[in-house]
């Protein structure tokens, strides 16, 4: 990966791994402190390994409306940024 905004950009284009992500990091690597990169590897492996021990189905917390609606406030809200910014210029 060039960047970490690339991979932020590769995450945020495919959903699903957006949301193992999160989960990831919610489950494992939150308040988590690593001695070593070993250490984080071995952790994040144990955890990659036993991630479908216990499935348990996504299930959405907001309705579909209530998410379009939150896409076009984010929407509004960068195109306001980009807008800010370049007249900043």
């Amino acid at each position: 990966l060039a960047s970490p905004l690339h991979a932020h950009i590769i995450v945020m284009a495919q959903p699903r791994l957006g949301c193992w992500f999160s989960v990831l990091t919610r489950k494992r690597l939150t308040n988590t402190a690593f001695k070593s990169v070993k250490q984080l590897r071995q952790a994040l492996d144990t955890w990659i390994e036993h991630w479908n021990d216990n499935p348990t189905p996504f299930v959405w917390k907001k309705t579909a409306d209530e998410i379009l609606a939150s896409v076009r406030r984010a929407r509004t809200t960068l195109q306001n940024v980009i807008a800010k910014s370049a007249t900043d210029q």
